[in-house]
Parts: structure tokens; sequence; C-alpha cells
């Protein structure tokens, strides 16, 4: 079945996919059947919705990993409604990152899947005003309506329109079911570490090992939570301070994730925090401390 048939697909196979494109590359790979594997890779364009249609049209099954930074938001709203109408499977692969208007696509899945450390991320729509981005209130209206097409409930919407356009809101299984999604974490063999549709608070877990580019910032630690004090986090959002559980035994407060060129801003730039905070991919994090 398709279900179950995107799992080793997210996981095997995805080769030659981290040079970044200046235009997404959309490439299909028949599976038998009916069926299509299929990869949309880099900057979303002009065009690419088109594309995406004549290179899936021709079968009745489609899995659809993606790795995109975002774009032009218009096509990946086309891209996404041929996603919702045709009940295709979307997935964003390990290591693989999928923002802006790429995560709007991937929301649009029949079934929607990532890696534990795939990064899926919403933030508003945004138009240059003056040399600056700016929240776009068109743009907005435009996503919010298509996200209620999609199921996206209430807060959901809020959710995904709701980070300034230079931040990110990175989903978390928790943050799906909120959303009111149906969402897979898929280990490495393909089985089901997290689902969006359990209450159980396993589940709300993140992906603590970022991909290339991003970085936590690191800063505090401290043998028990007790001793991490909210002070440490200077003039840091509270909504990106974590506290996890490190593997030399110490609890860790951690912000993020972020690009690797904004966790370096902020240890430049960022007012309050420690002189000694410290970058780090998540590789000796455990799980978050509660």
């Amino acid at each position: 079945m398709l279900r179950s048939s995107i799992a080793p697909a997210l996981i095997a196979g995805l080769v030659g996919l981290s040079t970044p494109l200046r235009a997404a590359d959309i490439s299909v790979l028949p599976l038998g059947n009916g069926a299509v594997f299929a990869v949309l890779a880099g900057e979303i364009a002009a065009g690419d919705a088109a594309d995406f249609v004549s290179a899936t049209h021709n079968y009745s099954r489609v899995i659809l990993v993606l790795d995109s930074p975002g774009g032009n938001l218009l096509e990946g709203l086309e891209i996404g409604r041929a996603v919702h109408a045709n009940a295709v499977s979307t997935g964003v692969g390990p290591g693989m990152v999928c923002a802006s208007a790429c995560a709007l696509i991937w929301a649009a899945g029949d079934f929607k899947a990532m890696a534990p450390s795939a990064l899926v991320g919403f933030h508003a729509a945004w138009e240059e005003r003056s040399g600056h981005a700016s929240t776009s209130a068109v743009g907005n209206a435009l996503v919010g309506a298509y996200l209620q097409t999609i199921g996206f409930s209430q807060a959901g919407i809020v959710y995904a329109t709701s980070a300034d356009p230079d931040g990110m809101n990175w989903m978390t299984i928790s943050d799906a079911r909120d959303a009111g999604l149906d969402v897979q974490l898929l280990a490495a063999d393909g089985t089901t570490i997290a689902n969006s549709a359990a209450k159980d608070d396993a589940n709300a877990q993140i992906s603590l090992q970022l991909p290339t580019g991003y970085r936590w910032v690191v800063l505090a630690s401290s043998k028990e939570l007790s001793g991490l004090s909210p002070g440490a986090a200077g003039d840091i959002p509270v909504d990106v301070i974590k506290k996890v559980h490190t593997q030399s035994g110490y609890v860790a407060m951690i912000a993020g994730p972020y690009s690797l060129e904004s966790a370096e801003q902020i240890l430049r730039e960022a007012h309050g925090i420690a002189a000694d905070a410290y970058l780090s991919s998540g590789s000796g994090f455990v799980r978050i401390a509660r």
C-alpha cells in the first residue's frame, strides 16, 4: 500500500540532493502499478506547479519528498492544491529542510511524514518593502484560506502564519496535533516513532539532531533542572527556549533551531546571554527535559 511504501521511499535512495538549486528540480521514479516516487528539491519558482502536474499526472499514486527552503508563495500554493486534490503522500527525509512555501505543500499531503532529523518550518507570508521583508496581509489571507481547505484547525492556521518573515515555527508532533494534522515521525528503518494522533507526552518529542546548516544555541547547563535559570536566555524569545537531557548526564538550556548564520549572529549580538554560550548540532542531546 502507498501509506506503507512511503516510509522506505523517504529513507532510502535520497542521494545528490544536498546541492542547493536556483529553481526547484522535480524528478520522478516510477514504482510500478501506477505509483511514482517524486522529489522536489531547490527553490520554488514560477512554472514549477505546471512542471509538477506534468511530471505526475499519469500516475494514480504519488509519493512526494520535499527538500526546499521555499520560494514563490503562489506557485507553492498551486502545487499544494494539486497535492491535496490528488491525495499525494508527502514527506521530508533525513537531514532535509522544508520551509515556507515548501511546508505549505508538505502540509497538503494525504499522508504526511518526516524523519527525526528533518525540519519543517512555517512563517508569515511576506513582501518586500523599502528593502525589508514585511508581513503581507493579503498573502496571509491567501495562506489562511488555503490551510483551512486542507484541514488545518484555527490554532494551526495561527501557528503557520504567526512567525515573523525572518523567523520560523519548526513543526513538532505536538504542533501537528494542535493543528489538526495526522503526521508520522519515521525512524531510519521506516517504522513510526511517533504520530500526532497519539495523546501521550512521548509523542511531543522533537528532533534534537539537526540537519546540516542548522544549530542550537546552548545557553547554560547544570546537573539539575533547578539549576537552569530563565535569566540565562537573555533577550532570546521564550518560545524558542527548550531544556534537554544530554549524553553527559547534564541538562542544558538551548534556543532554536536556527540556520547556522542566524545562530552565529545570536552569539555575536544577543543581550544577556553568557559569554561562553556555544552552538551545537544536537548530536549529544538525548530528549526534552520535563
